[in-house]
């Protein structure tokens, strides 16, 4: 079953409920973008599944966006771009980078009609990613910036939460700015702190997109000790057998080659 804030009852329930439903149609898409099958897509079929988000997020979904109001009477539309979204990430995730880029793109124009802040900044991290993935570094990086302007100014701590650690990926690790990277991170930690989210899977994304940058900048010793942080929060809150640990198991593998730890 499904838990409700106190204070909002059935309300808090039907939020749960269509994030729920918001999920099982993002799965769909994944599977409709997996009927195509090349060998990209088998290659990132893994990764595509682990990139997908939980269903324990919904709860707190709910809890973390409470009065940040979609606009009457548009719930039709929203739910229309919403799977239009889900297809394009499935695209996304599935390595057909230019049709996710080209389905992500034409969304821009309804969300931005709507002026919905949340909204477009999911959709501008989404063309963010489509562009990084299909070759455009430096577009992805402007239009990430773009989106997390307007997480904040749509007061959705949690996206901007999520879209400055990515950030901090795209500009630490793909774009090979360390600095950068390690200053999206810490602002990630920010809102992290914030939201009072510290020992959750938020915290362990977050510090394991940070030890990708470490990693980069060839500091090995703070890479390892942030990967390893990591790992215990994954294993802690998602469990041994989960994909995102056994992801977060390999990543720290690869930093023990990195300073010769053959044998761990």
């Amino acid at each position: 079953g499904t838990e409700a804030t106190p204070g909002r009852g059935e309300q808090d329930r039907q939020d749960i409920a269509d994030c729920l439903e918001q999920r099982r149609e993002g799965f769909a898409g994944l599977i409709a973008a997996w009927s195509k099958l090349d060998t990209n897509t088998v290659v990132r079929a893994t990764q595509a599944a682990v990139l997908l988000p939980t269903v324990e997020s919904c709860v707190d979904e709910l809890r973390l966006s409470q009065g940040i109001p979609a606009p009457m009477g548009q719930k039709a539309e929203i739910d229309a771009i919403e799977t239009q979204l889900d297809l394009a990430r499935a695209l996304d995730f599935t390595g057909r980078f230019d049709e996710a880029l080209q389905q992500s793109m034409s969304l821009l124009p309804r969300v931005e009609a709507l002026g919905w802040r949340p909204l477009e900044a999911e959709t501008r991290f989404l063309v963010a990613s489509a562009q990084l993935h299909a070759g455009k570094p430096e577009a992805a990086r402007d239009e990430g910036v773009r989106a997390y302007y307007a997480a904040v100014a749509g007061g959705d701590e949690r996206r901007a939460m999520l879209i400055a650690s990515k950030q901090g990926t795209f500009e630490g690790d793909r774009l090979a700015n360390p600095a950068r990277g390690r200053e999206w991170c810490q602002l990630a930690l920010m809102h992290l702190e914030h939201l009072r989210l510290g020992g959750t899977y938020y915290e362990a994304d977050i510090l394991a997109n940070l030890s990708g940058v470490e990693l980069r900048a060839g500091k090995l010793e703070e890479a390892e000790r942030l990967g390893q942080r990591s790992l215990e929060i994954y294993r802690a809150t998602l469990g041994p057998a989960h994909l995102q640990t056994a992801a977060a198991i390999n990543n720290q593998g690869a930093i023990e080659r990195a300073m010769g730890h053959y044998d761990e």
